[in-house]
């Protein structure tokens, strides 16, 4: 039986809007890189900086320009900006530079986050539900020859309520529910796939997205030196130091996503591109090819942000395939979305299985049972989305029937008042990346 060399490149982007940072701003965080203080904090001197002047002896020059470059500090400001930027990598020619084994141009899987509920926003982060998501799924739907799609990101809330920080709690992020409940109602969508905002996770993130998103793209573990004496710093943050290195999709463990287990939902590795940690590299590639070239089907992601020069991150992996494919001349190379990488590298047949199909029937005045139609759901449950007539939207925990693919919802005193509701909702996948959504609307 002859080997399908193949290496499906993903390229997912954390779509989180334009940002803006005042040189102040960019000053302190130089600062807090590398513990050090400037007395002088201005254009002029982060220009001399950028030159390789005044960077103290103890830095070294090549860690320094890794992490701050006129790349990295180059930013989308506003939206007018994204918008050119847009339109420059969905040019033609640009997306076609180097056409796929299948003669296909590069592809996007936009992970669109939604900024919510912060109190400061000194980086002018772009506020409010669905703003980050349309903007990309209307470019989608005017574009669709290009094949990109839109998909899930998510950033938890900070103590103190920051839009230019992040937090590692999900349980502390009580708007994850509501933006997941309001792309249901108002957007007849569902997640399929999941990046984790600062390559974030933790156990009760990873419990979340085992009961609804099946592929988590996140995995940056990569094989770089680590601080042997500071574990707390090295704990700190995003933590993939126990992941799987190789170019693989995983099972995580239920107690440590890092680790193979018995989940149902899947992991896969990351790389960004031209950053300044965990960035993809020649090296990297060679791997995925070498891989591929022994008859294993693999999934070569990497990731950037919207905030910054797309184009510029795009070619420099351009040119690792190049060099990877002339060493590796009979390994395929296919752009695919996330979703579809996924299911490409696990080898699910979607022809053979019928497409999830979700309903929703009204029992009695108070009652509804949710089915599964075709299909079947990713998780123990679909989530389920309600809204108020006063425009409020929350979810609930659905009541489980004898068959599995049968729940309930009563609304009564202990839930929502039927007064009160004028949407009820509920949206899934399933583990071939498709999903559905059902609405019953109130009078």
């Amino acid at each position: 039986m002859k080997k399908n060399k193949t290496v499906y490149i993903v390229h997912a982007v954390d779509t989180e809007g334009p940002l803006y940072e005042s040189t102040k701003a960019t000053f302190k965080r130089i600062e807090e890189l590398f513990n050090i203080k400037f007395k002088i904090k201005n254009k002029k001197k982060l220009k001399e900086l950028f030159k390789g002047k005044g960077i103290p002896k103890k830095i070294s020059k090549k860690k320094f320009f890794s992490a701050i470059n006129p790349h990295l500090l180059t930013y989308n400001k506003n939206w007018n900006e994204i918008k050119k930027m847009i339109n420059q990598i969905n040019d033609k020619k640009f997306r076609n530079k180097l056409p796929d084994s299948n003669g296909k141009n590069w592809k996007f899987s936009w992970h669109c986050v939604d900024h919510i509920g912060y109190k400061f926003n000194p980086r002018r982060r772009s506020v409010g539900y669905h703003k980050i998501f349309d903007f990309y799924n209307n470019i989608i739907k005017k574009r669709k020859n290009l094949g990109d799609k839109v998909h899930f990101h998510f950033h938890p809330m900070t103590t103190y309520k920051e839009a230019h920080r992040n937090s590692k709690s999900y349980f502390n992020s009580s708007h994850l529910y509501e933006v997941i409940a309001r792309r249901i109602i108002d957007r007849n969508w569902f997640p399929t796939s999941f990046r984790a905002g600062f390559h974030i996770e933790r156990p009760d993130i990873n419990l979340f997205l085992e009961q609804f998103i099946p592929y988590d793209l996140s995995n940056t573990s990569i094989n770089s030196k680590k601080n042997k004496i500071d574990n707390s710093s090295n704990a700190e943050g995003w933590d993939w130091r126990r992941a799987t290195k190789k170019w693989e999709i995983y099972n995580p463990d239920h107690d440590d996503y890092q680790l193979k287990g018995a989940c149902r939902r899947y992991i896969g590795r990351v790389l960004s591109i031209k950053n300044r940690t965990e960035s993809i590299n020649l090296p990297e590639v060679m791997k995925a090819f070498k891989q591929a070239n022994k008859g294993v089907k693999t999934l070569m992601a990497v990731t950037s942000h919207d905030f910054r020069n797309i184009a510029t991150e795009v070619d420099e992996v351009r040119n690792f395939i190049v060099k990877a494919k002339k060493k590796y001349p009979n390994v395929k190379f296919n752009y695919v979305d996330t979703s579809e990488g996924f299911r490409n590298t696990i080898n699910f047949k979607m022809n053979k299985k019928p497409k999830l199909k979700l309903g929703i029937k009204r029992i009695n005045k108070n009652s509804f049972k949710i089915l599964t139609k075709n299909g079947e759901v990713f998780g123990p449950q679909p989530f389920l989305a309600i809204k108020f007539k006063n425009g409020r939207y929350m979810s609930d925990n659905l009541d489980f029937g004898l068959n599995k693919k049968i729940w309930y919802y009563t609304l009564n005193e202990d839930t929502v008042l039927l007064k009160d509701i004028k949407v009820l909702a509920v949206g899934a996948a399933d583990k071939f990346g498709n999903y559905d959504v059902c609405r019953y609307f109130f009078n």
